[in-house]
């Protein structure tokens, strides 16, 4: 766990596996047997289920207005 940052009062669940320069902020839970890449930050809030992939530098966002009204279909 090269330049990760782990916080108190969060949870990382048996047999995870944590990339290089990953930020887990405080009241995070993480599953089971999860693969957090290099460069993800779980912000406050993030609650990851058992055997979840987070792939290098993604996001997690929380968007109250998206810009399309009506999801895509087909």
């Amino acid at each position: 766990w090269h330049f990760c940052h782990i916080s108190a009062g969060s949870k990382i669940g048996a047999g995870c596996t944590l990339g290089q320069n990953v930020f887990v902020a405080p009241n995070v839970c993480v599953g089971n047997r999860c693969k957090i890449q290099n460069n993800v930050s779980l912000y406050e809030g993030v609650i990851l289920g058992d055997y979840v992939f987070c792939g290098p530098s993604m996001v997690f966002t929380n968007v109250q207005r998206p810009r399309c009204r009506y999801p895509q279909r087909g």
